[in-house]
């Protein structure tokens, strides 16, 4: 059972291997962003390939990782596509990094995020490859990461209708479900994957499987989630006040 893991942390490697490799030929490390959300089909099918457990638990697990996967991916695609210049992030590193950028690139960008993605993936691994048996019950899962998904489409559809429109160029987004919540978008992105947790644990009572949605939550609300958005915003106007009545995650009703 253990060689598995082992098995699909290599698979892991190399798959960001390659997409170093990628970014390298065209000039651009923010292709990690897209190589994210692909990821986690990726290890599912790797580890359905290796065990050859293709019940239900595992294909419900590659179905919600794949629309999870592509609608990410495909987002940031198109992204990507609109601008020639990367993600400014990357920008930032690149201009810290006077030595040996290349290598840096490598390990603090895609070995740093393949390590990430195979936390991420834990909770699907738990579960392909103990083979256990189904309960229904896990369902429950299913419903809640489809809440999260939900949310989160609601969420980013209401966030781009507003930035279409002309006249809110430079104004803070405060409608809708982002009244309630500075990022209800990370708040259905933290759902879908406790839902994945519930999911895998009714199916396997494996507690190492909360691995998973701790790495995300962690992730979201400390590194690379909210605090770099509201980097973005710190100088913008009405923000401090928005900030102050407006929940940072949970959707809760406005601060007086």
């Amino acid at each position: 059972m253990f060689s598995y893991f082992i098995i699909i942390a290599f698979a892991v490697l190399i798959y960001t291997s390659l997409w170093y490799i990628y970014g390298q030929k065209i000039g651009r490390l923010d292709v990690a962003d897209e190589a994210w959300g692909l990821a986690q089909p990726f290890i599912v099918l790797t580890a359905i390939f290796l065990t050859k457990n293709y019940f239900l638990g595992s294909i419900i697990l590659l179905i919600l990782t794949f629309i999870w996967g592509y609608r990410l991916s495909n987002h940031i695609h198109k992204r990507h596509a609109k601008s020639s210049s990367e993600d400014v992030r990357y920008l930032e590193m690149r201009a810290n990094w006077k030595k040996f950028p290349k290598l840096k690139a490598y390990i603090y960008v895609f070995l740093l995020q393949g390590f990430l993605m195979y936390l991420l993936g834990m909770s699907s691994m738990f579960l392909i490859i103990s083979d256990k048996n189904w309960n229904s019950l896990s369902l429950i899962g299913v419903a809640i990461w489809l809440f999260g998904f939900i949310f989160e489409t609601i969420a980013d559809t209401q966030l781009k209708g507003f930035i279409a429109e002309i006249d809110n160029k430079g104004k803070i987004m405060d409608r809708g479900l982002w009244k309630y919540s500075r990022h209800p978008n990370y708040f259905g992105e933290v759902t879908m994957w406790w839902g994945i947790f519930i999911f895998v644990f009714l199916n396997t009572n494996n507690y190492w499987a909360i691995i998973t949605p701790i790495t995300i939550t962690y992730l979201i609300i400390f590194v690379s989630g909210i605090p770099l958005t509201e980097k973005h915003f710190e100088n913008k106007p009405h923000w401090q006040e928005y900030k102050k009545k407006t929940s940072p995650l949970i959707p809760l009703p406005n601060r007086k």
